[in-house]
């Protein structure tokens, strides 16, 4: 889709204008269409200001629109107090958002698809912010696009080793380097952690390592995704309900990729390197056992007291990598970690844990700017208290406590175990926003989340 600033709405463009009432619906005056969108009579404030630039498109593609023409002055609430480049940043973001579907493995209608291919925003006075904030809100939307698009891929299209092929594929010719470690690497590097997860499979573990230095000699932010491609839950094998949906295990490691490619798009002035280990937790004769130990790269032993914990497993000798060999100033990783986030926040928010209050802060205000919220729980040590282990260093869930009682948080403490020197950390269990909702004017699916969050914080970190 393509989205251009104009003075004038050309002929044969449908117009689109919003309304006071609740519905949204089609007029038509002496053959000229307008697309009525019914916004209601409540106040817009910045949440509803979001849906509202999304139901635009949604109403132009059920109606198979393929050209609109909408007057920014519509979508001018002024108490939202925008600046033009954000203002239009948001817009275009959202309508790139509101234009998606994931239709690759279904058969076109003979009418083709019903994706709206232009958006006029039809303004008076043009200026270079607007212009910037269009270049800047379809790069995000089109890379959080990207990113939907590899998470909603079923398990039997992309597996660890068609993972990594397919970001070496995405990053040929760009700022971005990338490096695959495989089995021998990984196992040179004594990653217990990570093989003991990938050994149902017949699939090795690959551990994808991307590089962006444009921020001289500045220490590097670390980004680390888990990308686990199939998560059965190995022999704790999950209930049928719960294997649904299980192909977008790896939406943490898919945000990463995404969220480093839209920084080189940006041209950030910053160096990032995203780490995100690859594997599928299945069942076979080879699988790692309840009651197994084994040794991190750290050196911590961990008792596996659930092979259905696996993604703090692949984290922690993820962390323990990029600790030793980039020496982060920062370090940001996002997961599907837990059921128990969605219990405890519902879908509308990513659970938020860090070590340093600054940057809960600077999260959550990134969050409502971006339209992707998290929300902070805690990290006491009286959790971290709860995963003693009863034959090893640490287990892999509590041992003293039921562990489905605060589970996304004691999750997180596995996983500070394995920060280092009090590193500046951020942990995001994206696991409430791996899906959209029904009432997001989203299509279906992955929501690509937490690109366009990620993507701010690195601006100004």
């Amino acid at each position: 889709m393509e989205i251009k600033l104009k003075k004038t709405i050309e002929k044969n463009v449908v117009t689109v204008s919003l309304t006071k009432e609740e519905q949204s619906y089609l007029e038509k005056n002496n053959n000229v269409a307008t697309l009525k969108i019914g916004i209601g009579k409540q106040k817009v404030h910045r949440r509803s200001f979001f849906l509202i630039v999304r139901k635009i498109v949604k109403y132009a593609r059920e109606y198979n629109f393929k050209k609109i023409a909408v007057q920014l002055e519509d979508l001018n609430f002024k108490h939202l107090k925008m600046e033009p480049l954000e203002w239009l940043e948001i817009i275009a973001a959202n309508m790139h958002m509101a234009n998606f579907e994931f239709v690759a493995h279904r058969t076109a209608p003979k009418s083709g698809w019903n994706f709206v291919e232009q958006v006029h925003l039809i303004s008076k006075s043009i200026t270079k912010a607007m212009r910037d904030g269009v270049k800047k809100g379809t790069l995000a939307g089109e890379e959080v696009n990207a990113c939907r698009v590899m998470v909603n891929t079923p398990s039997n299209f992309l597996r660890p080793e068609s993972m990594a092929a397919q970001v070496k594929k995405k990053f040929k010719g760009t700022k971005v380097k990338v490096k695959v470690l495989e089995y021998d690497e990984i196992l040179k590097h004594k990653m217990g952690c990570l093989l003991e997860v990938a050994s149902g499979s017949e699939q090795h573990p690959q551990l994808m390592v991307l590089e962006y230095n444009n921020g001289g000699d500045e220490a590097p932010i670390a980004l680390l995704g888990k990308a686990v491609t199939f998560d059965a839950g190995g022999l704790c094998l999950k209930p049928t309900p719960a294997l649904i949906e299980m192909h977008m295990d790896m939406a943490g490691g898919a945000a990463m990729i995404h969220a480093i490619a839209l920084a080189e798009k940006m041209k950030l002035k910053k160096n990032i390197v995203a780490v995100i280990p690859s594997v599928e937790n299945l069942i076979s004769m080879t699988n790692y056992r309840p009651n197994d130990i084994i040794t991190s790269m750290s050196g911590t032993t961990v008792e596996i007291l659930n092979t259905d914990a696996e993604g703090r497993l692949i984290l922690a000798d993820s962390l323990t990598y990029v600790q030793k060999f980039y020496k982060p100033r920062c370090i940001i990783d996002a997961a599907t970690l837990t059921g128990g986030a969605r219990i405890a926040l519902g879908l509308r928010a990513s659970a938020l844990f860090t070590n340093e209050p600054k940057l809960e802060k600077l999260f959550r205000d990134m969050g409502e700017k971006t339209g992707e919220y998290v929300w902070p729980l805690p990290l006491w040590d009286e959790y971290k208290k709860e995963l003693k282990g009863n034959y090893s260093d640490i287990a892999n869930i509590p041992t003293t406590l039921n562990p489905r009682y605060g589970s996304p948080i004691t999750a997180a403490c596995f996983l500070s175990y394995f920060v280092e020197n009090d590193c500046p950390w951020v942990h995001l269990d994206i696991a409430p926003r791996m899906t959209t909702m029904s009432d997001e004017n989203l299509a279906r699916g992955a929501s690509g989340e937490p690109v366009k969050l990620l993507a701010k914080v690195l601006e100004v970190l």
